[in-house]
């Protein structure tokens, strides 16, 4: 309710998904570092059934800086077309990291250890909540 963008959850994942975190941090709160956040925060975190972390972030405002922390300072690696939106790819330094931005109201970032395809099946799930 606190959200000035659409807050994004997944809906009808397949069982055996488990949600391991799940954090609201207004504007000028402490973040998961301790730093006060720039804006409103809204970030989850999954377990796939094959027990892979995936994450959801998002916030409202100083959006470059969110999107190379929840990338792990990624570059740009493409683009997906999720559901009739388009998300930008982001790979990791290391290549170990993959994830998906989409840039409206604020940004929002899934990332995971898993390639593309899986990422964009996660982000097809996900719906504002109501």
């Amino acid at each position: 309710a606190e959200a000035s963008y659409e807050v994004l959850v997944p809906t009808n994942l397949p069982e055996g998904w488990v949600a391991v975190r799940a954090r609201w941090t207004p504007v000028g709160q402490p973040g998961l570092g301790g730093d006060p956040v720039p804006g409103d925060t809204w970030q989850l975190g999954m377990l796939s059934p094959e027990r892979t972390y995936l994450g959801l972030d998002q916030r409202d405002v100083a959006v470059e800086p969110f999107v190379a922390d929840a990338t792990r300072k990624g570059r740009l690696d493409g683009a997906s077309e999720v559901a009739g939106r388009s998300w930008q790819r982001y790979v990791s330094e290391d290549g170990r990291t993959r994830s998906l931005v989409l840039r409206a109201e604020g940004v929002a970032v899934v990332s995971g250890d898993l390639p593309y395809p899986a990422l964009e099946a996660f982000a097809s799930t996900l719906a504002p909540v109501r």
